[in-house]
């Protein structure tokens, strides 16, 4: 199976085939336009390199020069031998794929504007709070996954240390939110949005599948093959606290987690325990981690754009009604039975 980046734009010119991201763009030119089209209109019906060359038109060897050009700037993943791969370049696979939908997040409008100094003061300060949703629901999902025993302890030991590492850390962004001037008892009690409570369920629902299932959904999340450094995250957040200065403590309590994180090293991918701990895998099982590595993706998308459909007023951060029933009246009027009915007429004709 082949993936066009969902945020590649492809544009046939005259002699030229323009291939474009954010990020990058590659231009096929003369001779290599023709299968360069061909491969990118044929590359997601196809099954193996070979099966996209017979589509194409081209010859194999061909086809997997412009495969691994695309692959090598994030615009297209190959997954055509994936279940075929020795451990070691499983993961090397994993870890492209995590890259490859990290990408697809962060090259969405809120982030880009976000990262870029553009969100507006309700967006920012709502990202904050949708953002200590998500870190207090790890309390639950990641209690859910990591509490399994079925398996090699010292596999399982992973799961058990990622979650002791990352429980109760939502307290760091609830100062931050405090320190910015908002009602910390008014967030705890408001209900997270529809789009936060989707990627929650979801990591819970991942995290009660299997344990690969539930290492996976960490894999976009830890799509760097090496931890930020110390001043790589300084800078960073200094910048932020420049653009944004009115949450200024927002972002030291961001800079704060990342720090924890990097000291951690959790870009190393917690699923690579599971696969020593299972291997060798099932077709099933490995394309079972792609899949949810996808998935994940698509609900930080949401997420993401559940912000930016939302906080769009200064109310829309510092009040969210909580649904419940104080104070409903409730009038109750029983019908009588047909059987009461009846008998009350027998005793009238008495």
């Amino acid at each position: 199976m082949f993936i066009i980046h969902p945020n590649v734009t492809i544009r046939d010119e005259p002699h030229a085939l323009t291939v474009e991201d954010n990020a990058m763009v590659l231009k096929f030119e003369h001779d290599s336009a023709g299968p360069a089209a061909a491969l990118l209109g044929n590359a997601e019906f196809s099954d193996s390199i070979e099966d996209l060359a017979r589509r194409s038109g081209i010859s194999t060897g061909v086809a997997k020069q412009i495969v691994d050009v695309l692959a090598s700037e994030h615009m297209l993943l190959d997954l055509s031998k994936a279940a075929g791969l020795r451990k070691k370049a499983l993961v090397a696979k994993i870890r492209e794929a995590s890259f490859f939908w990290n990408k697809f997040i962060m090259a969405q409008t809120f982030p880009q504007r976000l990262f870029g100094g553009e969100a507006t003061r309700s967006e920012v300060l709502g990202w904050g709070i949708e953002h200590y949703f998500f870190v207090r629901a790890a309390n639950e999902y990641m209690a859910a996954g990591a509490s399994r025993i079925d398996g090699s302890t010292r596999h399982l030991e992973k799961l058990w240390t990622h979650y002791a590492e990352e429980a109760l850390h939502d307290e760091i962004f609830l100062n931050g939110l405090r320190r910015c001037g908002l009602s910390a008892p008014a967030i705890e009690k408001r209900p997270p949005l529809a789009s936060t409570l989707a990627l929650t369920n979801f990591l819970y629902e991942r995290s009660m599948e299997s344990a690969l299932s539930y290492a996976a959904v960490f894999c976009v999340m830890q799509a760097r093959a090496k931890p930020p450094t110390v001043k790589e995250i300084e800078d960073k957040y200094s910048k932020l606290r420049s653009q944004y200065d009115y949450a200024s403590a927002l972002f030291s309590a961001f800079e704060k987690h990342d720090k924890i994180d990097a000291e951690m090293e959790h870009s190393d991918l917690t699923i690579e325990a599971i696969i020593e701990m299972d291997w060798p895998l099932s077709n099933g099982q490995i394309q079972r981690i792609f899949e949810v590595i996808e998935q994940t993706a698509n609900h930080f998308v949401l997420f993401f754009e559940g912000i930016s459909n939302k906080y769009r007023s200064p109310r829309s951060v510092t009040y969210r009604q909580a649904g419940n029933a104080v104070g409903a009246r409730f009038t109750l009027k029983p019908e009588a039975s047909e059987h009461d009915a009846h008998g009350h007429a027998g005793n009238g004709h008495a």
